[in-house]
């Protein structure tokens, strides 16, 4: 009997097929897709070897060679249902959602009772921001087929999307229920949790799935940022890491990693990374608006707010945005505009104890104290409980000349942090105002002894030791200030001036001396003409601010206006 050729043929595709299918499984995917390629060059008119070709090639993320199959495949065979599905999934990964939702229309007519299909559909309505349709699917798709996972999964996905988180861990705990390993689940419902702040639990659902598929790079960099938000900042980063060598293209992982050493001071990492996320995601606000945070953290306020405005075009309602750039705007000297910021936070009903806590410190900036009295106790009445507070109510009372109670508030403070070197900078201001020069020498030299390098702190130690007469320890400490970088330098350089006025005002009235004495001590021999300009610009700051003092303190401006003019004819800087 003669040998039938096309019979031969097909028992040859029906073997590459099963051996195609068998690699597969065993992951040794270039043999299989060696193996279809035959099976297409011996049956180039079989739908089957389009779909098992398409379907690997998708798996491979191969999409567009994937959609040339399925396109054939869908040609060949029009009522292929799963093909169709098939070609639908991948034409979602290309991004043309809607095509994809056309062919899975198309599906469900052709399979009106298969869950899959309504499932599939729900995902892809789900992405394309249609909830109300995707819930009605997945819906249809439980009804069906109770045990359905994907389909309690993607419902939960939805609900958490709207913000609808209990009814989203509902879903999500069924779905675990029916399938334990199921990853997807498993990161979605961690999702959930951190929505709650319930990182731990997170940690949990993460670790599972990260075991169950540690090649997972989406597992992998959650994992990674539920460990930065409980401050485990090195295995984060050991965890960003390998996300992005599995997936070098994974902005958010890039993105996460960046804020990672953003967090942690690493800025020159930090911007290497917030460069590429914004490279591979142009669109994100949240990689720009945390790159604006790391410019500001650098003094870099122009870049800062090139991207904080940017992100605030974009989506209004970014409240952290919003916040950092009002942070910006205060350190570049423009409070006003800061407390613009501030107050759209709060008639939005973005109401934080921070936000009145900020208001507080921008009224204090502009001179309105009473009214940021008013801002932190309203802080306080939202829980605040910062020791910030205790600081900006002695900034305030301070500024009314209520010196002995901006003290106590100084002192509560301090006694809440006494490692931090602004409240014992902050503190040994007031008791300059007040004349307690030897205990604001203590609490100066404090800030001094946890931040030797900056130099507000540094000048204001020399002016203690000025109000006490030791002219050497005051020109050492100010030289080595004048030395270093006062950020930011427009702030600083004001605050340095009406400080100096301040202390000089406060020598003369309480030592009961005459201005023309408190001029001898500083024209006396080793003042240095900086400190003559820093007084003198401190004082006419100060005479412009209370009007009242300008007269008593004519003579001394006076005086120091020579003083200066000497020193720069003499050739100094």
């Amino acid at each position: 009997m003669a040998e039938d050729p096309d019979g031969a043929e097909d028992s040859d595709v029906i073997r590459l097929l099963s051996r195609a299918e068998t690699l597969q499984r065993a992951g040794r995917h270039v043999e299989a897709l060696a193996d279809l390629d035959r099976a297409v060059e011996l049956a180039p008119e079989e739908a089957g070897v389009y779909e098992a070709r398409g379907a690997l090639r998708h798996n491979l993320r191969r999409y567009a060679e994937a959609l040339e199959d399925l396109d054939r495949l869908v040609r060949l065979d029009p009522d292929d249902g799963w093909g169709t599905v098939l070609r639908a999934m991948t034409l979602q990964e290309l991004g043309r959602g809607a095509q994809a939702i056309a062919d899975l229309d198309r599906a469900v007519r052709l399979n009106p009772a298969d869950a899959a299909v309504f499932g599939m559909r729900g995902e892809a309505l789900r992405v394309a921001g249609r909830y109300a349709e995707a819930t009605a699917d997945l819906d249809r798709a439980i009804e069906l087929d109770h045990r359905y996972a994907f389909a309690f999964t993607v419902r939960g996905h939805t609900h958490l999307q709207q913000g609808r988180r209990s009814a989203a861990l509902a879903d999500f705990d069924r779905a675990i229920e029916l399938n334990p390993g199921y990853v997807q689940a498993l990161v979605l419902r961690a999702e959930a949790s951190r929505g709650l702040r319930r990182y731990r639990e997170a940690l949990i659902d993460l670790d599972r799935a990260v075991e169950v598929d540690p090649a997972n790079s989406w597992a992998i960099a959650r994992r990674g940022d539920t460990r930065r938000l409980l401050g485990r900042h090195d295995e984060a980063l050991t965890d960003f890491d390998r996300a992005i060598e599995l997936n070098p293209d994974a902005a958010w992982a890039v993105a996460r990693r960046a804020e990672t050493y953003r967090t942690t001071n690493r800025f020159s990492e930090g911007l290497v990374d917030f460069d590429r996320a914004v490279r591979l995601a142009p669109g994100d606000t949240w990689t720009r608006s945390r790159r604006g945070e790391a410019f500001r953290q650098l003094g870099r306020y122009q870049e800062a707010l090139a991207d904080l405005d940017e992100v605030v075009a974009a989506d209004p309602g970014d409240t952290w945005s919003i916040f950092s750039r009002a942070q910006t705007l205060r350190d570049i000297g423009r409070p006003a505009d800061a407390l613009t910021d501030i107050d759209r936070l709060i008639a939005a009903d973005a109401v934080h104890d921070w936000a009145f806590g900020e208001r507080g410190r921008l009224l204090i900036a502009l001179g309105r104290p009473e009214e940021a009295l008013d801002a932190f106790a309203r802080s306080a009445a939202a829980g605040s409980t910062s020791p910030l507070l205790d600081v900006g109510r002695g900034s305030a009372l301070h500024l009314l000349g209520r010196h002995e109670a901006a003290m106590s508030e100084l002192d509560r403070a301090v006694a809440a942090c006494p490692g931090d070197a602004a409240l014992h900078h902050q503190r040994g201001r007031i008791g300059l105002a007040l004349g307690l020069y030897a205990q604001a020498e203590n609490d100066v030299a404090a800030a001094v002894r946890l931040d030797p390098a900056n130099a507000r702190y540094l000048f204001g130690r020399g002016l203690a030791r000025w109000c006490q007469g030791n002219l050497p320890g005051a020109v050492a400490d100010v030289t080595q200030a004048r030395a270093l970088p006062v950020p930011p330098p427009d702030q600083g350089r004001r605050e340095l001036e009406t400080l100096t006025g301040e202390v000089i005002w406060h020598t003369v009235q309480r030592h009961d001396a005459s201005a023309g004495r408190a001029a001898d001590l500083l024209l006396a021999e080793g003042a240095p003409a900086e400190l003559l300009r820093e007084a003198l610009d401190g004082l006419l700051a100060v005479s412009r601010a209370a009007p009242e003092r300008g007269a008593a303190a004519r003579q001394l401006i006076e005086r120091l206006q020579a003083a200066t003019a000497v020193t720069r004819r003499d050739g100094e800087p």
